[in-house]
């Protein structure tokens, strides 16, 4: 984002090596109400500078000649996380106009005419200013405005509708970028095309309407599209198009930038009004569905779909309960709209837990049903309300995709609007996705002071008491978050499973009745029964139910936890005990998941010296193995017979194999929080597309004189970082 430069206390470095144009330069921007300007005569100062201090915008020239140049310097900013927040406006005279390409595709913001004069750079800069705050920050869009004349000027065509294209996939059903795809697709000669684009962004806004048929004779584009320039099938292709429900008017540009869009409701009209619709907007694979069941098993063979829209009353399996089940069997962070007049005041609570991300009422009409799916996917994609961004991280941790998650944490708790209470329990979320449970248990306590309580919260409780062993308090905790949301199946199962820890089979037995009644057929119910008949001993009717799940991950998980917690609390031989439980429940058919958890048996013998038992179980682990098994338990193995052969004692990396339970709580309690291990984590990952201009967005062609600039990697270090603490928040609200 660039929104920071609007803020006229910004930190400016004006660059030229003349001195009457650097302080023309600087009074310039000092004229336009920026108090913190620095004048310097290259690059090479300003990377200097750099390496101690921060800086917003650098306004510089390319310096060609040298290897601490503009190029270099944007390069540079692309691959140092601390200078990722640093926007760069380029300098350049009419000979240096071949560059301007490379330098939009290293995230350049804007470029200025050089020589420039007191009112042409004033006029100049105020237009970006301007510009800016009408794209409220957003660096792609500001620099596209500056780059798309430079492309088209060069004949650069093809980049050219790269870059929109790309831009469309961040802003999807932007109209307005719609019209800028058109025009880039007429360059291209593709005018059917365009003519299509154009009708579609007037089907999404028709306040459009008068400057799309502007847009239209402009473009030479009066007639019909004539389908010349798209390839046809024919008759057959469409009619395999519209078996799998792929029907897509010739030239439509999928505007939404989605592949698959899953529907669901019990009135054929209103499906085959959506998929209508869809259509018209390019959606290339469209399934509907009149009913919950089938539904869920589609999405449980084709995960991940782009987009969920689903009444609420449906037949078979009702709204509340399909939400909860595509979710936890394939559609785990696909955005899910509601459409329905049905949905009652005590659906509330659960369409909160599940994270509904939109509700349009029925009857609808087409508009409001677009702007709906458009504002949905922008959302989705680059949420700029606070409640989106809640639901986005909240999904992309049940998906675990750690580092998308740690993205968005961290604009989350940058954001100065963001109240305390919401980010104590969003860092609750994240310290219990990272196995910090003391961590996870003290965030939301935090939480609970701050906001009182809530369904989220005291179910976020109750899971990481649960995980510290302390299932009385958690029971209490879960029963007041079900009392709040009755319909959470995935928390029925989790009582269900604390009250067998507790021996409590009578409270055990209601907790899985009710979950029963809610979803008789949820592989979670299955899991969470194979779970108690372990806890029971009951190996044959684990086992019984084991053999009909496609996955054993959620069990195996459950129960290493268990026996993990259990040994690390001087309860080794509980520990193993649960251990031949979990191999005896496991059924023949699944031998390789034999394999892991006698891998991880032979562990626990490794950590309490155990040696020989340790290499005994290796021996049964590598009966059956995955790849993966094999090579793990093959190294363990080798480390430990040469631990045997010399004497020496056996060590894990950074573990202390006699660690008490109380011991181990102290530990993970000292451990850095995660939090911060987030902030870490974001600084290492490469910069997303959209984050810097239109860095990542195309791929023009470079001159030789750009590739010279390049050849060289200038010198930067950033090595003060420490002592001017700058902290990873405190770095990324530059950007800001």
């Amino acid at each position: 984002m660039a929104q920071k430069i609007l803020d006229r206390s910004a930190s400016v470095i004006a660059v030229d090596s003349s001195a009457p144009s650097r302080q023309l330069l600087v009074e310039v921007i000092k004229s336009l109400g920026f108090e913190n300007v620095q004048g310097m005569s290259n690059i090479k100062d300003v990377l200097n500078y750099l390496e101690t201090e921060d800086a917003n915008w650098i306004i510089c020239p390319f310096e060609g000649d040298a290897v601490e140049n503009g190029l270099s310097l944007l390069q540079l900013c692309t691959q140092h996380p601390e200078l990722r927040s640093i926007r760069v406006s380029i300098l350049a005279s009419d000979d240096e106009k071949e560059l301007l390409p490379s330098a939009f595709e290293f995230g350049a913001l804007s470029w200025h005419q050089k020589p420039f004069t007191k009112d042409t750079l004033t006029e100049s800069l105020t237009k970006l200013l301007d510009q800016v705050g009408l794209a409220e920050g957003n660096s792609s869009l500001i620099a596209a405005h500056h780059v798309r004349p430079v492309l088209d000027e060069q004949n650069q065509h093809e980049p050219h509708f790269e870059l929109e294209r790309n831009l469309l996939h961040l802003l999807p059903g932007n109209a307005g970028q719609l019209i800028e795809i058109s025009k880039a697709l007429v360059k291209l000669d593709r005018k059917d095309e365009a003519f299509t684009t154009l009708n579609q962004a007037k089907m999404i806004d028709a306040d459009l309407t008068d400057e799309v048929d502007k847009q239209i004779k402009e473009l030479g584009l009066n007639e019909e599209p004539s389908g010349e320039d798209s390839s046809s099938e024919g008759e057959e292709g469409d009619d395999k198009k519209e078996e799998k429900g792929e029907v897509v008017p010739e030239n439509s540009l999928n505007i939404l930038g989605v592949k698959t869009v899953v529907v669901v409701d019990p009135d054929d009209s209103i499906r085959n009004g959506i998929k209508d619709i869809l259509t018209e907007v390019g959606v290339p694979n469209i399934e509907v569905f009149g009913d919950g069941v089938s539904a869920a098993k589609w999405i449980k063979e084709n995960p991940n779909p782009d987009l969920v829209i689903q009444e609420w009353r449906i037949p078979k399996l009702s709204g509340p309960i399909f939400c909860q089940r595509i979710i936890n069997e394939g559609a785990t962070s696909t955005p899910i709209i509601v459409i329905s007049s049905l949905v009652q005041l005590s659906d509330v609570p659960i369409v909160k837990e599940m994270g509904i991300n939109s509700i349009i009422n029925k009857p609808f009409d087409k508009a409001d049903f677009l702007s709906t799916i458009i504002w949905t996917l922008q959302q989705d994609r680059s949420p700029s309300e606070l409640s989106s961004l809640e639901i986005k991280i909240k999904k992309l941790i049940k998906a675990k995709k750690k580092d998308e998650a740690a993205v968005e944490m961290a604009k989350y708790m940058q954001n100065d609007h963001a109240s305390e209470g919401m980010k104590k329990l969003l860092s609750a979320e994240w310290e219990f996705f990272n196995k910090n449970y003391i961590g996870s248990r003290d965030q939301c306590i935090e939480a609970i002071k701050l906001l009182g309580d809530s369904v989220a919260l005291s179910n976020l409780l109750g899971k990481s008491l649960i995980m510290l062993q302390d299932y009385s308090a958690a029971v209490k905790s879960l029963e007041k978050a079900q009392e709040l949301s009755p319909q959470n199946i995935e928390r029925l199962c989790t009582l269900a499973e604390s009250h067998s820890e507790l021996g409590d089979t009578e409270a055990t037995d209601a907790a899985m009745s009710d979950a029963i009644d809610l979803d008789p057929d949820s592989d979670r119910i299955k899991e969470s029964q194979a779970k108690v008949a372990m806890n029971n001993g009951d190996e044959e009717g684990a086992k019984a139910i084991m053999e009909n799940l496609d996955s054993l991950q959620n069990i195996l998980s459950y129960m290493n936890s268990k026996a993990v917690a259990l040994t690390k609390a001087n309860k080794f031989d509980e520990g193993v005990s649960q251990y031949q439980t979990t191999i005896s429940s496991i059924p023949e058919a699944k031998r390789h998941i034999k394999s892991l958890v006698y891998y991880n048996l032979a562990l626990a013998h490794t950590r309490a010296g155990n040696y020989d038992e340790a290499l005994s179980h290796l021996g049964l682990a590598l009966l059956n193995p995955t790849k993966k098994i094999r090579a793990k338990a093959t190294s363990l193995r080798n480390r430990l017979k040469y631990t045997v052969e010399t004497g020496q004692p056996f060590k894990f990396a950074g573990d202390n194999n006699n660690t008490t339970a109380q011991e181990s709580n102290d530990k993970q309690a000292e451990k850095t929080p995660a939090t911060e291990s987030f902030k870490n984590l974001i600084a290492a990952l490469q910069p997303a597309k959209g984050e810097i201009g239109c860095y990542l967005l195309f791929n023009p062609a470079q001159s030789d004189l750009a590739k010279k600039m390049l050849a060289k990697t200038p010198k930067y270090t950033a090595r003060d970082a420490i002592e001017r603490e700058e902290t990873f928040q405190d770095g990324h609200k530059k950007a800001s």
